[in-house]
């Protein structure tokens, strides 16, 4: 295995989490290899507030096969539990990406972004063997199937909205975290419907294979 970490902490605001961040990060890759083939990837743990979650602590970036970029907020509340509860997740989610990336390149259309964070969001479930994530499950129900449906016309859209699709705060027409939701609920009716398949088996599978 050739993952490497890189905590930037040059100032010290990580003094006193170094131990917690490299255990943590250190456990989490032993299961994450035991099931994907992932390697030669530098990960950088740092502070850098517009990427981290609010009222979470974490976030996280891969930005290509072969790099990924991890966020902590030293300052937020029990961040030390925050990392040991959850850290894992994100560290999966993320990995689980530069995995995809690798087999199949960036996302192109709404399709395939909706598809890798499901399967990435799938993954980190798992991994560490707790519950969806907030924004996996964000939407749901009657208000799930009326978006779905708006996004099937998009599905193949290589100039989509990200921002609109994933991270809207308005109060217009595409709430907040949409994407999250209708990608971890497509990937979790396509492994409903493959028992034998999981997320770990399929970073390699295109992204129409899902919705066939």
């Amino acid at each position: 295995m050739n993952i490497k970490t890189y905590l930037l902490n040059a100032n010290g605001q990580f003094d006193g989490l170094e131990e917690v961040i490299e255990t943590t990060f250190s456990e989490t890759i032993q299961k994450i290899i035991s099931v994907i083939p992932i390697d030669y990837v530098d990960v950088i743990v740092s502070d850098y507030p517009r990427n981290i979650i609010p009222n979470y602590g974490l976030g996280g970036t891969a930005w290509t096969p072969y790099r990924a970029e991890l966020n902590i907020d030293p300052k937020f509340p029990n961040i030390k539990e925050q990392i040991k509860k959850n850290f894992p997740q994100t560290i999966a989610h993320e990995l689980h990406h530069c995995m995809r990336m690798k087999c199949l390149g960036h996302t192109e259309t709404l399709l395939d972004a909706l598809i890798q964070d499901g399967l990435a969001d799938q993954f980190a479930v798992e991994i560490t063997g707790l519950g969806p994530e907030a924004w996996s499950t964000a939407i749901y129900g009657d208000k799930l199937e009326e978006l779905l449906n708006k996004a099937e016309k998009e599905f193949g859209n290589s100039n989509y909205d990200h921002s609109k699709w994933f991270f809207s705060h308005d109060k217009g027409e595409i709430p907040h975290w949409t994407g999250y939701s209708l990608g971890y609920y497509l990937v979790g009716e396509y492994l409903k419907n493959h028992p034998d398949s999981k997320a770990s088996t399929l970073y390699a599978t295109k992204a129409e294979d899902f919705i066939k």
